[in-house]
């Protein structure tokens, strides 16, 4: 069988990219509409806060659940019904009237943005690759980090409409987005006569697919369960590191714009500012993918963290524009690069066969962090009228995960009993 030069799995690249890229359109621009709520409510920022620690009890629960669903039934479906659901969640934000129905508004489109976030992208991309696996996810986590352009645009259409319209215009062009976009991804190369990184034979992509079909176990020689992988201390170690990385990820992701103004910035060059994390993110998410693949992801993991953790000194010292423009150039290339490095670290260590589940368990986990942050950086803003604290707290956090990684040396798999005669 004649193999085509275009091997497939780029364009599940592509396709994820897309949908990665609206899914951080609604993970970053939610900051514009913080203050917006705030000034009409009167709400304090540790009551708006919750709304971001409910995300992530949401995504806790749900991640896991999502990332079997993307192992069972393909990451199609997942997507699709997770758009479906975040334009539902945006137009219930856009009714709020009281703090209850803003939390429920939240929690509805946290529900939908997990549904076509990183477990399921990531499931479909780790399928379809194995030594390009660091290139490809770094392709569709740029689309991520490309959703923060976005933010301008929003502190715009705010200004000029109002918030609640805003929300609406999200909610319909999620649809208009995500929905075509699921329709064309596909599960796994087997099914199309493929195998990953197109590089196999025929023989070997027909013996795959009847492995597949009858896998109990892992499919491979590098594959664990879900059940093994918690066995291993690999898996804790990295839940450790990436538990607070998401709970400084998810803190200074909700609290960018009203940090920036705290400190005297316009709201304009603060939305600039905040759009350009992202962007700058994209750098990471490419380089240090393609950079993973030559040098090793672990080696890479341990080099975004110590840059990160730098990028947040700058951030917690910052009083001046260079402050903020050394903060850009550490933090951003380096939380774009940790986004990419994690998922292909992961598939190193425990395969493609339980990936999504794998996944979906270590991000119930890590969603501590997303769970504690955001809130303690609300509280701590409206006791000091500052986040200088929170912030060198945080890279205090993040410097001393360095260390914890190098103890997550490889799993080894457990052999794969024979079956009975």
């Amino acid at each position: 069988m004649k193999r085509p030069r275009f091997f497939h799995g780029w364009w599940i690249v592509v396709t994820a990219a897309v949908i990665s890229f609206w899914g951080g359109v609604g993970f970053y621009c939610i900051t514009a509409f913080i203050k917006p709520v705030v000034d009409q409510f009167g709400w304090s920022y540790l009551e708006v806060s919750i709304a971001g620690s409910l995300r992530s009890v949401e995504i806790g629960l749900v991640a896991p659940f999502v990332g079997f669903l993307a192992d069972r039934y393909g990451p199609r479906w997942v997507a699709l019904l997770g758009g479906i659901i975040c334009g539902l969640g945006y137009i219930t934000l856009s009714l709020t009237n009281t703090l209850l129905m803003f939390y429920l508004g939240f929690f509805v489109y946290s529900i939908g943005l997990t549904g076509m976030g990183h477990g399921v992208t990531m499931t479909a991309v780790a399928n379809w690759f194995k030594k390009s696996v660091g290139k490809a996810m770094g392709i569709t986590m740029a689309g991520y980090g490309l959703g923060g352009i976005f933010i301008p645009i929003i502190v715009w259409m705010i200004g000029i409409y109002d918030w609640r319209t805003a929300l609406v215009i999200l909610g319909v062009v999620t649809w208009i987005i995500v929905i075509p976009a699921a329709l064309f991804l596909r599960h796994r190369p087997e099914d199309m006569g493929l195998s990953p990184d197109g590089e196999k034979t025929a023989f070997e992509t027909q013996f795959e697919v009847v492995k597949a079909r009858t896998m109990v176990r892992p499919s491979g020689a590098d594959d664990f369960t879900v059940r093994h992988a918690l066995k291993t201390r690999a898996f804790w170690v990295l839940s450790v590191v990436f538990l607070v990385h998401m709970g400084v990820t998810s803190a200074v992701t909700l609290h960018a714009m009203p940090f920036f103004i705290s400190v005297g910035l316009p709201a304009e060059l603060g939305a600039v500012i905040g759009m350009l994390i992202p962007v700058t993110s994209i750098i990471g998410r490419l380089a240090f993918g393609w950079l993973g693949d030559r040098f090793g992801h672990r080696r890479m993991l341990l080099v975004v963290i110590t840059l990160q953790a730098v990028g947040l000194v700058f951030l917690g010292l910052g009083t001046q524009l260079w402050h903020f423009v050394f903060f850009l150039a550490l933090y951003g290339p380096a939380f774009g690069g940790t986004f990419v490095v994690r998922p292909s670290l992961q598939r190193q260590y425990f395969g493609r066969a339980a990936f999504g589940s794998i996944q979906g368990v270590l991000l119930a986990v890590t969603q501590i962090g997303g769970l504690t942050a955001p809130a303690l950086a609300g509280w701590v803003f409206d006791v000091k009228q500052s986040y200088q604290l929170i912030w060198l707290a945080f890279a205090t956090a993040t410097f001393a995960t360095g260390p914890l990684l190098l103890l997550a040396g490889r799993p080894r798999t457990e052999p794969v009993p024979s079956a009975p005669a």
